[in-house]
């Protein structure tokens, strides 16, 4: 195998170098035949020596570039050829490695089937000294020597025909046994977002770890982000689970909340939520006059009450 790679190097090396000079020979045709013709359109139209010094040069050119056909074609045939041989060397070479591995592990099969049916049949002895004592026992035994009868007739079969594909794979006449793949390992889980357990005092709305926004009413156990559920707990919107005052209202929870009644946990903007609303301008206030007081009466040019 060796020495037909180092024989398939070298035709490959040659026609690159062939086929370089090909390419040379073609630039030098294309600019004798530029020459040629910039010549018949604008030099002298009678000048027969430059004539014959143009049309030699685009023969030669022609002549020499026709000439590495042939070596070329003869090349491309040679690699090809030496390309097959060597690809069916490394095949018969493959296929000798795993005809020895495939033996291999047929010895092992094998090996292991006469300590199994040997190990497996003392084993049923075993069972049936105790049988009349135990009915399990005796049902295992007769249930192993079914077993035992089984495989050894699939081990008479499967054997031989497994050494006639050792010898298969060897003379190229079955394809090479693929090898087995491990299992393809699964992706581990992302973790699982760590979330605290309170009782909602007041409705609440919050961003979960998924990204989606989340609401609840008041007066429910939820389980919130553990940010969120500290923010909760710190400002008086939740209580922990256990706390006295979620034992009163537990039960009473009035359904899906409105949005006026929201409080948002990551925002920190909310109804129940001190300083986070907008001051509410103060009510106008009325004075209420007395029962039976006369109303005033202002003299404006006196500016005094009369």
């Amino acid at each position: 195998m060796e020495k037909l790679t180092a024989e398939l190097a070298a035709l490959t090396a040659r026609s690159d170098a062939i086929a370089a000079k090909q390419s040379a020979t073609q630039v030098a045709l294309d600019r004798a035949l530029a020459d040629q013709q910039r010549h018949m359109m604008e030099g002298k139209i009678d000048d027969e020596e430059t004539d014959i010094k143009r049309q030699a040069a685009v023969d030669r050119a022609e002549s020499s570039l026709k000439g590495f056909e042939k070596p070329l074609a003869a090349l491309a045939a040679n690699i090809a050829e030496t390309q097959a041989r060597l690809t069916k060397e490394t095949q018969a070479v493959a296929a000798g490695k795993a005809s020895i591995k495939l033996g291999k592990q047929t010895d092992v099969v094998e090996n292991c089937s006469v300590r199994w049916l040997e190990s497996t049949r003392a084993f049923i002895a075993a069972l049936d000294t105790v049988g009349p004592v135990r009915f399990e026992m005796a049902q295992i035994g007769g249930f192993l020597r079914g077993v035992c009868s089984e495989v050894e007739m699939a081990v008479d079969v499967g054997l031989p025909a497994l050494r006639d594909t050792v010898n298969h794979v060897r003379d190229g006449l079955a394809p090479i046994p693929q090898e087995a793949t491990a299992p393809i390992a699964k992706p581990p889980s992302p973790p699982k977002p760590v979330t605290k357990r309170v009782f909602a005092m007041h409705a609440l709305t919050w961003l979960d770890a998924g990204g989606q926004q989340r609401t609840i009413g008041k007066w429910y156990d939820v389980e919130l982000p553990e940010a969120a559920a500290d923010y909760a707990l710190s400002v008086g919107l939740a209580v922990l689970p256990n706390d006295p005052m979620s034992a009163k209202a537990r039960g009473q929870a009035q359904g899906h909340p409105q949005s006026s009644w929201l409080n948002d946990l990551d925002n920190h903007i909310g109804p129940n939520i001190a300083g986070s609303q907008p001051a509410q301008p103060a009510a106008q206030q009325f004075i209420r006059r007395e029962a039976n007081r006369p109303p005033f009466v202002v003299n404006n040019r006196e500016g005094r009450r009369s």
